[in-house]
């Protein structure tokens, strides 16, 4: 394994666990509200292990498009930056609704 493949598995590991652990349990006045039942299912394990995923592809996907427009392989308009901001506006309009 390279070290690409090894830092992208262990940054996969890291987000699902991050993930488990926030969803394991709820702070109340009273104190902790443990989710033992509803954070260890398979449906609520195949999510952590989908947003896991997704999120690291999404990072190796932005890293190999930095280096390639580093080194000069990718070239990048001012109309595919005008684009994307407002695809990104749509998109958090889109999640604030």
């Amino acid at each position: 394994m390279s070290l690409t493949k090894t830092q992208a598995i262990l940054l996969a590991l890291c987000l699902f666990a991050h993930v488990l652990i926030l969803n394991l349990f709820y702070v109340t006045p009273k104190g902790l509200v443990f989710y033992w039942e509803e954070n260890f299912n398979i449906k609520a394990l195949l999510v952590y292990l989908c947003i896991a995923l997704i999120s690291t592809g999404f990072y190796l996907l932005l890293t190999r498009g930095r280096i390639a427009h580093y080194e000069g392989r990718l070239k990048v308009g001012e109309k595919v930056w005008s684009v994307f901001s407002v695809l990104l506006l749509i998109i958090i309009g889109y999640l604030l609704w």
